[in-house]
Order: C-alpha cells, then structure tokens, then sequence
C-alpha cells in the first residue's frame, strides 16, 4: 500500500482517461502537480498550468508551452532568472526571432541569442542588437558566411573584419 505506487498509477489513469479531474484523488501537492502537468502535456492545454499549486510542476508546465507553442509570455512564469533566460533563448532560437532576445536578462546570454539566430538565419539585423563592437562585427561575418551573400560584409565596422570577410568570399569564389 505503498502512496507513491497509488499515486503514479492514479497519474497513469488521468493521462489515459486525458481527464484532470482523476488528478484531484492525489492528496499529495507534488505528485499531484506531477499528474496536473502529465495531463496538460497529453491534452495539448496550457491553461492547466494555471491551476496547479506546486511551484515547481507549474513551472514545468509553462515551459513545456513556451517551447512547444513558441510562446515566450509563459517563459515570464518561471521565477528563476536564469531559467527565464534558457526558456527565452530555446523559444527565440525555434522561431528566430530576435526580438525575443530582447527579453533576456544576462547580457551574455543575450548577446548570445542575438549571435546565434544571425547565424542560423543568415540575417544581419540581429547582430546590430549587440553593444560591444568586435563581437558585433564577428556576428555580421557569421551571418554574412550564413547567408552567402558579401553585401553584408559593407556592415562591418573593423576594416580587418570587413577585408577578411570580403577575402572569405572571393576565395569561394575562385575555388
């Protein structure tokens, strides 16, 4: 008669049954939050994490949707600024949107959101999100390498970025 066997199968049944109701027969608060977030997960409804009471299954729960509906707002339900951050850098890099950067609270992290969808993206605007100069630079050559396209390297600033960037291209070209 072991609770935490009872509890997990009661878990079971709510998932399969998709029914949030079968949770509310688990008297404990974490193993029920744990039931709460299952059931939100299997039913695709983020409205679910409203209502559990466990802080940590709750959190779970908002970054599951943040992630899986591309939906930074619920990254501003997790009460650890380092978590935010993770939660927003994981949505903007799915979406590529770098405006979501923006959010960021650790400059570092920020920058590196800015850096990595220019990257992935090919787009130089993310780039001039980002104060310091030289890593600036080095994110317009990555996006410009990305992208393909030597116009871009017109934007950097360092004139020995914008040579090598230029050099990288007509190198490619004669190869």
């Amino acid at each position: 008669n072991d609770p935490s066997t009872k509890n997990e199968c009661i878990g079971k049944l709510a998932v399969l049954k998709e029914d949030i109701k079968v949770c509310d027969l688990i008297q404990d608060l974490k193993s029920k939050g744990a039931c709460q977030e299952a059931v939100a997960e299997k039913t695709s409804n983020s409205e679910i994490c409203y209502t559990i009471t466990d802080s940590y299954w709750s959190e779970n729960c908002f970054r599951y949707f943040a992630v899986k509906d591309n939906n930074n707002k619920f990254c501003w339900k997790l009460s650890l600024a380092h978590e935010r951050d993770s939660c927003l850098l994981e949505v903007a890099k799915k979406t590529k949107n770098h405006e979501i950067c923006r959010e960021i609270y650790s400059e570092n992290e920020k920058t590196g959101c800015f850096f990595q969808i220019a990257k992935k993206s090919g787009k130089f605007e993310p780039c001039m999100e980002i104060g310091n100069d030289i890593l600036k630079d080095n994110c317009i050559y990555r996006a410009a390498r990305t992208a393909n396209d030597i116009k871009i390297c017109q934007k950097l600033t360092f004139v020995e970025i914008r040579q090598g960037c230029e050099e990288y291209f007509n190198q490619t070209k004669t190869k």
